[in-house]
């Protein structure tokens, strides 16, 4: 027997009301540990957070990973590229006459 629009419907529904479900089951609010609320369920395996970065000079490196890679690599590059920017206006604005007067192949 084929499949109908009206069956396919009827699945899809059934389909999204169990995934509904699962994610409202899984999104549910508990109590931690500490009596905080708000600690999301099923973010520890064998007991130990996957969260958790650990001590000494490796967790301080995890925990501010970011940060450091802004002051490391994006602030340098920052400075460089506007460094570059401002370089190639003033060259080409006051030494070239405005890229060679406004020349249409250079420009273009």
């Amino acid at each position: 027997m084929a499949e109908t629009a009206a069956d396919n419907w009827k699945y899809e529904e059934r389909k999204l009301a169990a995934d509904a479900a699962e994610v409202s089951e899984e999104m549910t609010l508990t109590i931690n540990s500490e009596g905080r609320l708000g600690e999301w369920p099923g973010y520890e395996k064998n007991g130990e957070s996957q969260w958790d970065e650990g001590g000494g000079a490796w967790g301080f490196v995890k925990h501010y990973r970011w940060n450091i890679n802004f002051f490391t690599v994006g602030l340098p590059y920052l400075v460089i590229m506007l460094a570059c920017l401002t370089w190639n206006l003033v060259m080409n604005i006051a030494w070239f006459k405005g890229w060679a007067g406004g020349n249409f192949w250079l420009l273009g």
